[in-house]
């Protein structure tokens, strides 16, 4: 039966011989027949093997692919919040000075009150953002060194299965014992 039947077809072993030697299998589509037990295994072959690998593997590429493009894209509002958060700093600062300033040159009680009230008011809003921008920072941090740490699972992922896989594309040579 074993001539009719190509490499990978499934069986169902329905017997087996006493000596063990041969057994009796039948295809999905009803035929039934005798096989050498030697010509039986229960792996599927390294050609069906291989291309279902390769699928994974090609969806691996992809999803890497778009996982460095969420990096690319975190990283750079990474860089965004930092340099708003440089500007509100500098801006924080520049009012502190102004505050400065003016309490120094002010000599009217009444209207140094105002001003105070002001540049406190602004300082409130500007140190508000300030925590916005810090918190929105450390969010878009977070979601970097998740995506780093994914990018890198799939990585070590994919050199596992290739390393695994590749010892098994290639047929294992016979060793001469040197008495032949």
């Amino acid at each position: 039966m074993h001539r009719g039947l190509p490499t990978g077809t499934l069986l169902s072993v329905l017997a087996t011989s006493e000596n063990q030697e041969f057994t009796q299998v039948t295809t999905a589509n009803g035929t039934e027949g005798w096989i050498r037990t030697q010509y039986l295994t229960d792996t599927p072959p390294a050609r069906l093997t291989l291309a279902a690998m390769q699928g994974s593997e090609a969806e691996m590429r992809e999803r890497l692919q778009t996982l460095q493009q969420q990096l690319s894209k975190s990283q750079a509002e990474v860089a965004s919040a930092v340099a708003a958060l440089s500007d509100s700093e500098q801006a924080l600062a520049d009012l502190n000075e102004r505050y400065t300033e003016l309490e120094r040159l002010s000599g009217n009680s009444v209207e140094l009150d105002k001003t105070n009230r002001s540049l406190l008011q602004s300082v409130e809003t500007l140190s508000a953002e300030q925590e916005t921008l810090q918190a929105e920072n450390q969010r878009l941090l977070e979601r970097m060194e998740y995506s780093q740490f994914t990018d890198g699972a799939l990585a070590v992922g994919l050199g596992v299965i290739i390393t695994l896989l590749i010892p098994r594309l290639w047929p294992q040579r016979k060793r001469n014992s040197g008495w032949s």
